[in-house]
């Protein structure tokens, strides 16, 4: 299978000092990589299986070779962990202006956290998890874990120059029997998979909240398919959407023009330097697939967000209605 990461778990490590004092570890992996868990054990469906316990401290992963389990693992640890310090637990990159400003970008695996939080521009800070504390934003892990899937230098030059011997561990690479001698592209499908610990208005009501005391501003940008569905369109292109990041930076969007979606009243740019108008908009497009996909989609956010009605957020459930009356309305 020709899927390709540069992905390991490397967490920060400690310092010499701190090893002299070392004497209980505060959590336990035991990974033993491909041998299989025993899959007619009641509840289990298939040879894998990944065991956390809060309780034990010990996190137990059979029938993978998967390093990236333990790295997810431990961030699962940490979704559960951070909240009850009153620290906000990000799946999600981060990069620092030179005037200090921090942005943050949210998503999915595949959806371009590495890509855009890599910006010859600015500081990274760490490319998919983050705490966000009264004190600041840190990185969890101790290094980038970069996909190699459609890598090119022309695309993504920080990336591809970081890739050398020494770097860190690539798996699922194919290769030769000399080995893997440079980047090349053979798959361009990725998965994700969600890791949160306690019900999803906990980390709500605390985005929320930390998002208004410091005055931070939100922005839904396209790193996904443009021109149509999949199969239809293609993937908007990367210079367009760094384009966008870039007027976001530079606070140019602040005072950009705007137009609302109808069902999501979202805000859109007419304008961008640098970026296609007729792509802003995508409308544009395909009017009647698009409408089509519209209110399919405005259903399934209908649908999702009646879960969440009988659950109070912020004081007096306030946050609850904010988060309902900014669903689709058709």
């Amino acid at each position: 299978m020709h899927k390709r990461y540069l992905r390991c778990c490397r967490c920060i490590r400690p310092t010499p000092e701190e090893l002299e004092n070392f004497s209980t570890p505060d959590f336990t992996i035991y990974n033993a990589g491909q041998f299989p868990c025993n899959r007619y054990t009641h509840y289990m469906t298939s040879s894998t299986s990944v065991d956390l316990n809060l309780a034990r401290k010990e996190m137990v992963i059979l029938g993978t070779q998967y390093a990236g389990e333990m790295k997810k693992g431990l961030f699962s640890l940490m979704h559960y962990l951070m909240p009850k310090r009153q620290i906000l637990s990000l799946h999600s990159g981060c990069n620092m202006g030179k005037d200090g400003d921090v942005a943050l970008f949210f998503g999915l695996s595949g959806t371009g956290k590495t890509t855009l939080s890599t910006d010859h521009n600015r500081l990274l800070i760490g490319d998919d998890e983050h705490c966000w504390s009264d004190n600041g934003v840190s990185n969890i892990e101790g290094g980038c874990y970069a996909k190699c899937i459609d890598l090119s230098k022309e695309k993504e030059p920080d990336i591809w120059n970081a890739i050398k011997f020494g770097t860190g561990k690539i798996h699922n690479v194919a290769g030769t029997e000399e080995g893997v001698k440079e980047p090349q592209a053979t798959f361009s499908a990725c998965f994700g998979a969600a890791f949160i610990m306690l019900h999803p208005t906990r980390y709500a009501a605390m985005l929320a909240e930390k998002m208004q005391r410091y005055g931070a501003t939100g922005w839904l940008v396209n790193t996904g398919w443009s021109g149509g569905r999949y199969g239809v369109g293609s993937r908007i292109k990367l210079a367009y959407t760094r384009k966008i990041i870039d007027a976001i930076h530079s606070g140019s969007l602040l005072t950009a023009n705007y137009k609302k979606t109808e069902v999501f009243g979202l805000d859109i740019p007419t304008e961008i330097e640098g970026v296609p108008s007729e792509i802003l908009d995508p409308m544009n497009t395909d009017k009647a697939a698009y409408r089509e996909t519209l209110l399919k989609l405005a259903g399934l956010f209908r649908k999702n967000f009646e879960v969440f009605v009988n659950y109070k957020i912020g004081k007096e459930g306030s946050l609850t209605e904010e988060i309902l009356a900014a669903g689709p309305s058709f």
